[in-house]
C-alpha cells in the first residue's frame, strides 16, 4: 500500500532535491564537479592542483585534473557504463558546454570513454555567471546521456517527420531503452529488468501505480505513461530485439509518449532528456526505499510482538497465593 501511495504521489520533474511529493529527483549536474570547478576559478589566476575522481550511481565515475603548469585547463575525464557509450558522446558534450569553452582532448586515458578540456578563462567574473558555468560543466552526464534522446525531441520539436521503426540505445551494461519517433510524436519504452526478484515484484506494483497516476486531472499535461506486463510488450518492440518477458523485463515495460507541447522549449528538451536518460535510476532508488521501510516496519512489528508477550507472562508467587512453596535440591531416594 506504501508503495502505490508513493507512486500515485509522484511524478518527474527538476529540482535538485526531493520534489513536494517526497520522490527523489536527480540533479541534473554532479555536485562534485561543481564544487571542484567554482574552487578551481575561485583560485585563478593561481590556480589550484586538481586530481578529483568521483563515481556516479549507474556505473558512471569522473577525473577532473588540472596541472599547475595551465591552472586555466581544467581535463575532465568520463567512463561510461561498458558497451553504453552512445554514438558521437564528446561531441554531444562540446556542443552541450560550448565549443567556445570546451574542446576534445587529443588522446582518451584508458579506461575512460571521453575526455575533454575545458577553458576555464572563458569563465564569466561574476559570482552568478561563474555558478552557471560550473553547473554547466558539472552537466556532462546529461549533454551524453541524453544525447540520442535530445536528438528525437529536437526533431520533434522542429515539426516530426516520417515515422521510424524503434532505435535501441544502451544506458547500462545489456540493457537498453527504445525510441521510436512518429509523424507528431516520440515514444520512449523502457523493459524494467531487475537481477532480484523481489525487487521485479515491487517494480511491477510501483510502475502500475505509476501509470495510473497519470490519468489524475492536476497531470493532464503531462506526457502519456503506460505500463505493460513482461507476457505483453508493446506493439513499438516489434521488430527489434528488446527482451520478452522473463528476466529480460521482470518489472514490466513502460512508455512514454511526447508531442511538440511537451518539447516547445530548449529548457523543456533538456527537462525531457534527463529524466527519460534517469528513469531507470530513478525507480531502483524507490524500490531500495520502499524495501527498506518496509523492513523497518516489520522490525517495529515484531519488537511490538515481543512487547506484548512480555508483558503478558505471570509473576508466580507462591506466598501471596498460599501454596506450599516446592523443597528444591531434596533427594529422592526410592
Amino acid at each position: 500500500a506504501w508503495v502505490r501511495g508513493l507512486a500515485r504521489r509522484g511524478r518527474l520533474g527538476a529540482g535538485p532535491r526531493a520534489g513536494r511529493s517526497g520522490m527523489i529527483l536527480w540533479d541534473v549536474s554532479t555536485g562534485a564537479l561543481r564544487d571542484a570547478v567554482l574552487a578551481q576559478l575561485a583560485a585563478l589566476p593561481k590556480g589550484l592542483v586538481t586530481d578529483l575522481r568521483a563515481a556516479e550511481f549507474d556505473g558512471w565515475s569522473y577525473n577532473l585534473r588540472c596541472e599547475p603548469e595551465a591552472p586555466d585547463k581544467l581535463h575532465l575525464c568520463v567512463a561510461l557504463p561498458k558497451g553504453a557509450e552512445p554514438k558521437g558522446a564528446a561531441e554531444a558534450a562540446v556542443k552541450a558546454l560550448g565549443s567556445g569553452v570546451c574542446a576534445q582532448a587529443p588522446a582518451v586515458p584508458q579506461g575512460f570513454s571521453v575526455a575533454l578540456v575545458v577553458d576555464l578563462s572563458k569563465a564569466p567574473s561574476d559570482d552568478e555567471g561563474r555558478q552557471q558555468f560550473a553547473r554547466r560543466v558539472g552537466s556532462v552526464r546529461s549533454a551524453i546521456a541524453g544525447a540520442p534522446l535530445r536528438e528525437a525531441l529536437e526533431a520533434l520539436a522542429a515539426g516530426g517527420g516520417a515515422g521510424t521503426q524503434a532505435m535501441g540505445v544502451a544506458y547500462r551494461p545489456g540493457e537498453k531503452y527504445f525510441i521510436k519517433r512518429g509523424a507528431d510524436s516520440v515514444t520512449v519504452v523502457f523493459p524494467m529488468a531487475f537481477k532480484d526478484a523481489n525487487d521485479g515484484v515491487i517494480a511491477r506494483t510501483f510502475l502500475k501505480e505509476f501509470s495510473e497516476a497519470r490519468r489524475a486531472q492536476a497531470l493532464g499535461a503531462a506526457p502519456g505513461v503506460s505500463w505493460a506486463p513482461p507476457e505483453s510488450p508493446p506493439l513499438e518492440l516489434d521488430g527489434t530485439d528488446a527482451p520478452r518477458g522473463g528476466a529480460g523485463a521482470n518489472g514490466g515495460y513502460v512508455s512514454f509518449v511526447l508531442f511538440q507541447r511537451h518539447v516547445g522549449t530548449p529548457a523543456k528538451i533538456e527537462a525531457a532528456a534527463w529524466h527519460l536518460a534517469t528513469f531507470y535510476g530513478f525507480v531502483s532508488y524507490h524500490i531500495k526505499c520502499s524495501k527498506g521501510h518496509m523492513h523497518t516496519r516489520m522490525r517495529k512489528r515484531v519488537q511490538a510482538l515481543v512487547g506484548a508477550l512480555e508483558r503478558s507472562q505471570i509473576d508466580y508467587n507462591p506466598a501471596k497465593r498460599g501454596d506450599k512453596p516446592k523443597p528444591k535440591n531434596l533427594l529422592h531416594i526410592e
